[in-house]
């Protein structure tokens, strides 16, 4: 017979499958994670959980601060998981179109780049960030650095982290492109070319019917 704290795991779990929780399944979690700190279960569906509230509510900049600052802190094999910031989406939070709150997530994305350098993702948002203050050198130096690393790895022959889990082809992309638009706002079109024109030169083709 299952225990009752199993009973809860799984009645989250399909709640998780439809996708739709709601503040009292919040609260349920956050005593799951009081009660058995060392299942590795109850972390992941408070990721969900908080996810899935975040995105049925209004939130403010600072609370979803927290939120991905609580797993960097804590949560260290989700972190490691293959491919959990694309399958989760958290990462996901602003549109390049929209303006950023520097100085709230600013030392979240520091803190985790510094933390796990090969998750590019972050150096990644983290150069968004720089990029949208308009501090511009800031953010190359983390766009170039992604691009060094990977084109080392490419002349190592060693494991290509390009269309691995953790980093897919199109966010490397991304980040070409973004370097030269910096490129283009530093005053060097030269240099703006050559990185629009390799992303022109290296778009996937995708054929319909």
């Amino acid at each position: 017979q299952l225990s009752a704290g199993y009973k809860v795991i799984i009645d989250l779990l399909i709640k998780d499958y439809d996708r739709y929780f709601d503040k009292n399944d919040l609260i349920r979690i956050e005593q799951g994670l009081k009660n058995d700190p060392t299942n590795r279960i109850y972390p992941l569906l408070w990721v969900f959980c908080k996810k899935s509230l975040f995105d049925s509510d209004e939130y403010l900049d600072n609370e979803y601060a927290q939120f991905l600052d609580r797993i960097v802190e804590e949560y260290d094999y989700l972190v490691n998981l293959d491919d959990f910031f694309h399958l989760t989406e958290i990462l996901l939070i602003k549109p390049l179109a929209e303006e950023w709150e520097n100085e709230i997530f600013l030392p979240v994305f520091k803190k985790a780049s510094a933390r796990y350098p090969d998750k590019y993702e972050f150096r990644r948002i983290l150069a968004y960030i720089h990029y949208k203050t308009k501090d511009y050198k800031a953010a190359l130096s983390m766009l170039n650095s992604i691009i060094a690393a990977v084109e080392k790895g490419l002349k190592d022959e060693t494991e290509d982290p390009v269309g691995s889990v953790d980093f897919h082809y199109l966010d490397y992309l991304d980040v070409v492109q973004l370097t030269g638009m910096i490129y283009y706002a530093l005053g060097d079109p030269e240099k703006a070319m050559v990185n629009i024109n390799y992303v022109l030169d290296n778009l996937p083709v995708i054929i319909t019917k």
